[in-house]
């Protein structure tokens, strides 16, 4: 799931990932939005793929929706060749955030207010359910037992 965020002032589709327990962004993004590392980290993290990577370190970075909401949030670095900024269950936790899949919005409470943000899907797949010789079979065994 994705929204737009201003990022160190420049709009940045930033990644809303409730699977993941802590933010990052990427090293190629950090750098293109010239966002220092202040610190070392022993963070490591479990990507997509299953591959381990280790974080080069923490950042602080200025998250802003519009005039509503401004977030200053500490962030591991982690190497890659995309340009991703992932804001996790720790952000969205803070925030008591809910997310409405029908009608495609993120809800933060901030102060006491209700700040909704559109979020949208990169891709969305359609499965097809196809019954096979096999399904047929397994069913006419479950019958006649």
């Amino acid at each position: 799931m994705r929204t737009e965020l201003e990022v160190e002032d420049q709009l940045v589709n930033v990644i809303i990932d409730t699977g993941a327990a802590v933010s990052v962004i990427t090293d190629k993004l950090r750098r293109r939005l010239n966002i220092p590392i202040f610190g070392k980290s022993k963070f490591r993290c479990t990507i997509a793929n299953g591959q381990k990577i280790a974080a080069l370190g923490k950042a602080n970075i200025t998250l802003r929706y519009k005039d509503e909401l401004e977030i200053l949030k500490e962030v591991e670095v982690i190497d890659s060749e995309e340009e991703d900024l992932i804001l996790g269950n720790d952000i969205w936790k803070l925030y008591n955030a809910k997310i409405n899949f029908e009608d495609h919005t993120l809800r933060i409470e901030e102060q006491g207010e209700i700040i909704t943000i559109p979020v949208g899907y990169e891709r969305e797949v359609a499965y097809e359910s196809e019954e096979s010789e096999d399904d047929e079979e397994y069913e006419s065994n479950d019958e006649g037992e």
